[in-house]
């Protein structure tokens, strides 16, 4: 039924699309249809009892490769090619999109390097072509002006708030719209009771998601609001869809997406060209890369740390007087995993379920990734962050006013990305815009 489901979203899609307003075709596709639709088919869902640590979420393949995650894209990806072959022209692919091209075909290599044919390496390459690659190209071939950073944006803001009814819903009760579409979720009833009422999820793949795209859209609605006031635009319009995505993020009541909007905010009040140099950035990840090689490693043992010293053992009490434990317990998942990641640290596992030894599995992102491709595959994909965040830098220096959204946006996604598994889609677009590169054709 599902499968189903994809295949008429995407023919609907290529049925009226051509009715859809330019520039924002693509993204109403992309965004509607990560909002929209079921999130994948699971085959034990439901059971509040059994924390489901084996799902990793649709950032990554496993077992289940069919996923809005990846039907989104590829529904968006088609009809680009059919309808808007002019943004393909003049497009061409170049070193700052080798980082990510080696990300997704790194499966495949690796088996090929080994001298060994399994399906499953071309399927996860497939997979992560349509789950990055596709966002990647996409940005590249749609977000080549300010214009097309306008249109981003409003889709972005616009269809996140029209969710608000829905997530009411959620918030005062332990209901989910997902049991009337395919049965109960395997993460409905995690983290759903909060200081007031209950998390919403949506058609989200957790709760912690649903927060930080919250708080995405509301940073998106922020700065298309002020591109408004510059135009003498409809500026009232996009406050009260800011206003309303604030509180949808807020009423999330996830500490870390709430933290990351309230950052976000005064970095877009910046309006002058941020002067960030790119090494500085570059430092940044290397001292934070540094800290976790030594921690994998086990020369600096966090976990030592954190129970054997003064500053450790106070930072862990501070954490539950607050009755914030959760970033403890995210951090110490991590940990448990760190001799199975040590076993293929070069190149990653043979399996994406590398962590079921442990009984449990990282919470965070990059640790599900160095477990399951390694050095390599994660440091391709820091590779590729770096170069988007300093094209974008660089266009801010130039005076692309609109460059200032993806970096707010790839922060907010990359740093909650650290503890959370399940990620903020739409930034993936962000990281392959081509705008810093076009200057003359795409005048901000």
């Amino acid at each position: 039924m599902l499968l189903i489901t994809y295949i008429l979203w995407a023919a609907a899609v290529l049925l009226f699309y051509r009715s859809f307003p330019r520039p924002g075709a693509i993204w109403i596709v992309l965004v509607a249809g990560l909002l929209i639709l079921p999130p994948a088919r699971y085959a034990a869902p439901g059971d509040a009892s059994v924390f489901p640590y084996w799902i990793i979420g649709g950032a990554l393949p496993s077992d289940i490769l069919v996923t809005k995650a990846w039907v989104a894209p590829s529904a968006a990806l088609l009809a680009s090619m059919v309808f808007e072959r002019e943004r393909w022209q003049g497009v061409r692919l170049g070193l700052a999109d080798a980082p990510i091209l080696l990300f997704c075909t790194w499966p495949t290599l690796r088996l090929a390097i080994e001298g060994t044919t399994n399906p499953s390496g071309a399927l996860s390459s497939l997979y992560l072509f349509g789950v990055w690659g596709v966002p990647w190209l996409l940005g590249r071939l749609h977000l080549r002006s300010s214009e097309d950073f306008r249109a981003f944006a409003s889709v972005l803001a616009a269809a996140t708030a029209m969710t608000l009814p829905f997530a009411l819903v959620e918030g005062v009760s332990s209901f989910r719209f997902q049991s009337l579409l395919g049965g109960a979720h395997p993460y409905a009833f995690d983290g759903i009771d909060r200081y007031v009422g209950y998390r919403p999820q949506l058609l989200f793949e957790n709760g912690n998601q649903y927060g930080i795209w919250c708080a995405g859209a509301a940073l998106a609605a922020v700065w298309r609001g002020q591109q408004a006031r510059a135009e003498g635009g409809a500026i009232r319009w996009w406050s009260c869809i800011a206003a309303a995505l604030v509180f949808q993020t807020l009423a999330s009541q996830s500490v870390g997406a709430i933290l990351l909007m309230l950052a976000g905010l005064p970095l877009l009040a910046v309006r002058r060209a941020w002067r960030t140099p790119v090494w500085a950035v570059a430092l940044a990840v290397g001292i934070a890369a540094a800290v976790g090689t030594l921690h994998v490693s086990g020369i600096v043992p966090l976990r030592s740390l954190a129970k054997e010293t003064a500053i450790g053992r106070a930072a862990l009490a501070a954490l539950r007087e607050t009755g914030r434990q959760s970033l403890a317990w995210r951090v110490s998942q991590d940990l448990k995993t760190i001799a199975l990641v040590k076993r293929n640290v070069i190149a990653g596992a043979p399996d994406w379920d590398w962590f079921r030894p442990a009984g449990t599995r990282p919470w965070g992102l990059p640790f599900l990734i160095l477990g399951q491709f390694g050095i390599v595959g994660l440091g391709a994909l820091v590779a590729a962050y770096l170069t988007a965040l300093s094209r974008l830098l660089a266009a801010t220096r130039r005076g692309y006013d609109a460059a200032r959204l993806g970096i707010v946006l790839l922060l907010v996604c990359s740093l909650d990305a650290l503890l959370n598994s399940f990620l903020f889609y739409p930034a993936v677009a962000m990281a392959g815009a081509s705008l810093a590169q076009h200057p003359s054709k795409h005048p901000a």
